[in-house]
C-alpha cells in the first residue's frame, strides 16, 4: 500500500519531497495508520515504525527534522538551530541531505525552493499562524527574494468546511486585504489567504494541491472530520539530494 506522493519541482531534480498518505502504516484506530505525530496519542512505537518506513520508502537521506508546532507562531529558524523541544513553525536551510518537515491534519504545508541560492525551507501554516504572517516570515528567512522562490502549498481543509466566528474572519481577511471586520459565522478559505499573501510577498511561481482533507480524510488525517478529534497527522518533506 503505498504511503506517500512525490512533488515535482520543475527544472529542479536535485529537490525532492513528498506528502503523505495515511495508509501503508502500523498504528492502530483512530491514529490509523501512517500517522507520523508523537503528540497526538499514539503508540510511540508504532510512530517510530512508520517514521522509519517513510525515510526507507522515500530514500531519505536522514532522519526529518520534526518541528514542534505546538504555538501556531511565525518564528523561523536555520536547520543548524534546530532543537527537537523548541515551538518553532518554519524551518531553512542550503545544506543538502537535510530532510525538513511539517505535520498536519488540516492546517496548511508549505514547501519553498529558491534556485539562484539553492535553499529549501517549510513551514506550518494554521489560521493562526497566516494571521501571524508565518509565510512572508519564511519567505523573508531565505537568502534570496520571494521573486525566485517557488512554493508549494499543500493540502487542507476546504473553505466548505472551515466555518469560524467573525473575529477570526476578520484577523485572516485583514492578513491580506486590510478588509472591514465581520461578524457572525463564516467559511473561509486557507489556500486563497496563503495565495495572496505568496503573490503580495512578490511570489509569482506556487503550486496549490487541490485536495480538502476533509473531503479526503480516507487518504489524509483531518482534525475535524475526525470522531472527538482525535487523529493522526501526515507530514510534508523537502530536501536537497547530494
Amino acid at each position: 500500500m503505498s504511503t506517500h506522493l512525490n512533488i515535482h519541482w520543475p527544472h529542479a531534480p536535485h529537490v525532492r519531497s513528498v506528502v503523505t498518505y495515511r495508509t501503508g502504516g502500523e498504528s492502530p484506530e483512530p491514529f490509523n495508520c501512517f500517522n507520523l505525530a508523537t503528540h497526538v496519542g499514539d503508540d510511540p512505537a508504532c510512530v517510530t515504525l512508520n517514521r522509519k518506513r517513510l525515510m526507507q520508502a522515500t530514500s531519505m537521506p536522514s532522519e526529518p527534522l520534526w518541528l514542534n508546532q505546538s504555538t501556531h507562531s511565525a518564528t523561523v529558524i536555520h536547520a543548524s538551530d534546530y532543537d527537537p523541544q523548541a515551538p518553532v513553525d518554519g524551518i531553512w536551510t542550503t545544506e543538502p541531505n537535510t530532510v525538513l518537515s511539517i505535520l498536519t491534519a488540516d492546517c496548511l504545508s508549505l514547501l519553498f525552493y529558491q534556485p539562484s541560492t539553492h535553499a529549501i525551507a517549510a513551514c506550518h501554516a494554521g489560521w493562526r499562524g497566516l494571521t501571524q504572517h508565518i509565510i512572508p516570515a519564511t519567505l523573508n528567512a531565505l537568502p534570496g527574494p520571494a521573486s525566485d522562490t517557488w512554493v508549494w502549498v499543500g493540502p487542507c481543509i476546504g473553505e466548505e468546511h472551515f466555518e469560524v466566528d467573525g473575529s477570526v474572519a476578520t484577523q485572516l481577511y485583514h492578513s491580506i486585504q486590510g478588509l472591514p471586520p465581520h461578524t457572525g459565522l463564516q467559511t473561509v478559505n486557507l489556500k486563497h489567504i496563503a495565495r495572496q499573501q505568496l503573490i503580495h510577498s512578490g511570489v509569482s511561481h506556487y503550486r496549490l494541491d487541490p485536495r480538502c482533507t476533509v473531503n479526503h480524510h480516507t487518504t489524509l488525517f483531518s482534525y475535524r472530520k475526525a470522531q472527538s478529534n482525535i487523529t493522526g497527522r501526515f507530514a510534508s518533506c523537502i530536501w536537497l539530494a547530494s
